[in-house]
């Protein structure tokens, strides 16, 4: 990406698809996540043991997240 650090990313999509994963692990913060075998292959769980990428209508952000990442650059986790 060659983005100034003055420009801020909003990551925006339905609820449950990823969009706090993908956020996290561009900034830096993959460490926040786990793979985890299952029955039907491997999950991903984020740091509360919560399966990511299950589509669901119940959004676990409710507010724009803000994380940044190790130039400064902010990225905008928005609510599905």
């Amino acid at each position: 990406m060659n983005l100034t650090q003055s420009e801020i990313v909003l990551v925006i999509g339905m609820t449950r698809t990823g969009k706090s994963t993908i956020t996290k692990f561009v900034a830096g913060e993959e460490n926040q996540l786990e793979a985890v075998r299952t029955d039907e292959g491997f999950a991903i769980n984020d740091r509360y043991g919560d399966s990511v990428g299950n589509h669901s209508s119940i959004s676990k952000t409710l507010l724009p997240e803000l994380t940044i990442d190790g130039t400064g650059m902010a990225f905008y986790d928005c609510p599905g």
